[in-house]
């Protein structure tokens, strides 16, 4: 692939990941309450990442950009969740990594994100690290002119414990525009897109990390284990960076 080529899909990989950040706020009802409902940035506690804190190169993929998080001062009122972000390629592929701390106490389904913003979840599945026993999610999404990406996510709690995953049935999930009534409410419940095994109340925050690569139909499954190495390894890093930040006593 040409540096022209290359170049002209990094745009495209910005669209996807921003579309995502911006659609954070809808599932605030899904995972929980805004933690404190406090502005994101040092005073609330987040850590503050720089390029260094991911390394420059990660089995195959080369650390190309990086975007620091909004400072504290810029963020507009209603904003709960703070982004780093990186971006990593290899030969033929360009992949996104960011870090969410979210501004919530329990998992957030990051798939529903997508979905608001006019991708079609394709296929999600659960996935377990056997080094660490951490779980995380796989989706494929297409959007409106059908380009494919992959989408690995997880999520791990202030004490570093990981999140699980709930089970999404993908169905209702691409039904945008639900009855929002009372027909709707007992359909919810009778079949519900969002099922939490385990969703207990016992964190304080939450945070993401997730991995995201536009792909092709025929290369969509080698992309899939490429991006999933990808994602095991930087979100180790994060886990480490943020255990370190919480575990340093305030000066």
């Amino acid at each position: 692939m040409s540096n022209s080529e290359r170049s002209s899909r990094q745009p495209k990989v910005w669209l996807w990941l921003l579309a995502a950040v911006l659609g954070v706020g809808v599932l605030q009802w899904l995972g929980g309450k805004p933690e404190h409902r406090k502005k994101p940035g040092p005073a609330r506690g987040d850590v503050v990442l720089s390029q260094n804190d991911l390394p420059e190169q990660i089995q195959e993929w080369k650390r190309a950009e990086f975007r620091p998080a909004m400072p504290a001062e810029a963020i507009p009122d209603g904003i709960y969740w703070w982004v780093h972000q990186w971006t990593y390629r290899t030969h033929d592929l360009v992949a996104v990594v960011s870090f969410d701390q979210l501004g919530e106490d329990q998992w957030h389904e990051l798939t529903y994100c997508y979905r608001n913003q006019n991708r079609t979840i394709e296929q999600r599945e659960i996935y377990q690290d056997s080094d660490d026993g951490g779980q995380y999610v796989v989706a494929t999404l297409k959007d409106s002119q059908q380009q494919l990406a992959v989408l690995v996510f997880s999520v791990f709690f202030e004490d570093g414990q990981w999140g699980q995953p709930p089970a999404v049935n993908v169905s209702n999930l691409n039904v945008k525009n639900r009855n929002p009534g009372i027909a709707g409410r007992i359909q919810e419940r009778v079949d519900p897109t969002i099922s939490f095994e385990n969703l207990s109340g016992s964190h304080d925050r939450a945070l993401q990390c997730q991995v995201l690569v536009p792909c092709t139909q025929e290369n969509a499954s080698e992309t899939i284990d490429r991006a999933i190495s990808l994602h095991l390894e930087t979100r180790r890093h994060f886990r480490n960076c943020w255990l370190t930040h919480a575990l340093t006593p305030d000066p």
